[in-house]
């Protein structure tokens, strides 16, 4: 790796060391905005109010960038999944599966009286919608757009990012 990804790996062990107090990201932050400058990706660090998202897109960028070409086992290795989402329609009953890559999901907390765990905003993610009236698909065995349903499904290989949207 190179200059971000030691610096990253320092700031993870210093924080780890230090169960408790203050770790500074200067060094690492100073690093990333370096890179990120002459990258030509330096939006992050433009004075203007960037959110966590920005921060994650920015950085899995800027390691990715540091790897070698061809490696096995890098850091998309470890975070690429797929959203698969499952279309079945109503008329024919004929499914078919798309497949996204993603490096990351986000997902709604949804709106329930008391605690709302991970999981709970999983499952929502997750649950089946009916796609009708504007939202209607277009069916490729019945030639016209269809009511249908939807199942979403992740799939990851050992690391997902999970944005929690308000």
């Amino acid at each position: 790796g190179g200059e971000v990804t030691r610096n990253l790996a320092f700031l993870l062990s210093e924080m780890n060391r230090q169960s408790q107090g203050i770790t500074d990201p200067a060094t690492f932050m100073s690093t990333l905005k370096e890179h990120l400058k002459k990258h030509k990706m330096d939006g992050l660090f433009d004075g203007n109010q960037q959110d966590s998202h920005e921060l994650e897109v920015n950085l899995l960028a800027a390691l990715e960038d540091e790897e070698p070409t061809g490696q096995v086992g890098g850091i998309a290795d470890l975070l690429i999944g797929q959203t698969v989402s499952t279309i079945k329609c109503s008329e024919c009953k004929n499914k078919r599966t798309v497949s996204d890559p993603s490096m990351h999901i986000c997902v709604q907390i949804p709106k329930k009286s008391g605690c709302v765990t991970l999981e709970d905003c999983l499952q929502d993610f997750c649950k089946s919608e009916e796609l009708k009236g504007g939202n209607k698909v277009e069916c490729p065995n019945c030639q016209k757009k269809t009511e249908a349903r939807k199942q979403i499904k992740v799939v990851c290989k050992q690391t997902v990012i999970i944005q929690l949207k308000r």
